[in-house]
């Protein structure tokens, strides 16, 4: 009873220390976000939110179990949507809400039917909305873990969990941070034996485990009709790469698309199309043109652009269709690690990366396991990306390994399911 009280006590300190050190670290960075916000248009009805000091406005049904689904951003909600699909199916009766930090994450997820989307708050305030909610299970979706909301939830599930070394090492030098960290998870449907093993590692019991795979390559496709021009996409740009994108095929008759990952760019890379007088056009006005009629689309693409800077959130699964080959955006430049390498898969469009995938490697050694690993440089993308489209007998073997692929994308939500089931986690 005592050893009892003792760990409850040190548990106790943690937690208002880390309470402590998030008050402090909160008034310190609410200058810059009120910054952001005042001068470059950020966190627009929301900045409260952000340093929590306000909680969303939800619709509640006291008379319903809720669960709730937290996915950080853009690719942990596109993750979450087959997840979150399966959810409603198996239980029609639960509501669920989708909580996300970012923008473009709020905009995918209120393209999800039947979901409560809103923004998730800074985690002093985390308690009072877990409280009102009152989850059934809390999902976080690859482990974007906020003490305060773990701890207060009864069952907290990680969905497609990953842990990099660097937080295992962080772990092992402050011990205290297992408490508020690891220990409130009830379970662990991970990414890999990788991520296994570093969980074991730091003392999480074998059964509360399970290897089920990557949820991102069970992504829902979309019914989505192909863009009337072929061409090859930059999906989820970042800095430099759209200049890199553009000076490898400066000299090529190729169609260019390129999507930058951040909506606050899209003025940034139209500007830089104007500096280098390249003829563009941008999908909202490529939308607006279809649909007002007012002109051929087909003449105002083949005369007056080479470009299309798609410059709208959401609309990147209308051209995927059209991309023979994707290069996929964070992996050309160091610093960000790469995206979602699946993603073009889905749509049929072959990915293509550059060397700086290290947030993404289980998704790569999924690529090189189907055959269909193709990592370049700027030196050689390219030559790679011509020999994939003027390459009739590559192209038609690359469609043949991308079907034998596909079959298998649906077998990691089904093992979360099972598991899920297994842990008796519904009522």
């Amino acid at each position: 009873m005592l050893k009892t009280r003792s760990f409850f006590s040190k548990k106790s300190l943690y937690r208002a220390t880390y309470n402590v050190l998030l008050l402090c670290s909160t008034v310190f960075v609410a200058p810059f976000l009120l910054f952001k916000a005042l001068f470059f248009g950020k966190y627009k009805g929301i900045l409260l939110t952000r340093l929590g000091l306000k909680c969303p406005e939800l619709k509640i049904d006291s008379t319903k179990q809720n669960l709730w689904v937290h996915a950080v951003s853009l690719g942990e909600v596109k993750a979450a949507r087959g997840f979150v699909e399966c959810l409603q199916k198996i239980y029609p009766d639960k509501d669920i809400f989708l909580s996300t930090l970012t923008e473009t994450g709020f905009m995918e997820a209120k393209e999800i039917v039947g979901v409560q989307p809103f923004y998730l708050p800074g985690d002093l305030i985390t308690c009072s909305l877990v409280k009102k909610i009152n989850p059934e299970v809390l999902f976080l979706i690859e482990g974007d873990i906020w003490p305060n909301m773990v701890m207060e939830a009864k069952n907290v599930v990680v969905i497609n969990g990953k842990i990099s070394l660097r937080t295992v090492n962080a772990i092992r030098f402050f011990p205290f941070l297992k408490s508020l960290l690891i220990e409130p998870i009830s379970y662990w449907c991970v990414q890999s034996q990788m991520v296994k093993d570093r969980l074991e590692q730091l003392g999480v019991e074998q059964q509360k485990v399970l290897i089920t795979g990557d949820i991102k390559t069970s992504t829902r496709v979309d019914d989505v009709a192909p863009f009337n021009k072929k061409g090859i996409l930059l999906a989820s740009s970042h800095p430099q790469e759209e200049e890199l994108f553009l000076e490898c095929f400066e000299n090529e008759s190729v169609f260019l698309m390129i999507a930058p990952r951040h909506p606050e760019r899209f003025q940034e890379v139209e500007n830089l199309l104007k500096l280098k007088n390249i003829p563009y056009i941008t999908s909202k006005n490529l939308h607006q043109k279809t649909h007002e009629g007012s002109k051929n689309l087909a003449k105002t693409l083949k005369e007056n652009a080479r470009v299309l800077l798609i410059n709208e959130m959401g609309k990147l699964s209308s051209f995927y269709k059209a991309a023979p080959c994707t290069v996929v955006g964070g992996s050309l430049v160091s610093g960000v690690g790469g995206h979602n390498l699946i993603e073009p898969l889905l749509h049929g469009s072959f990915p293509l990366f550059g060397p700086f995938v290290e947030k993404q490697m289980h998704l790569k050694s999924l690529l090189i396991e189907w055959g269909l690993f193709k990592e370049c440089s700027s030196e050689n993308l390219k030559e790679v990306v011509l020999e994939m489209m003027n390459n009739p007998n590559l192209r038609e073997l690359i469609q043949t390994q991308m079907l034998k692929a596909k079959a298998t994308m649906e077998k990691p939500i089904k093992a979360t399911f099972e598991f899920l089931h297994e842990a008796n986690l519904f009522s």
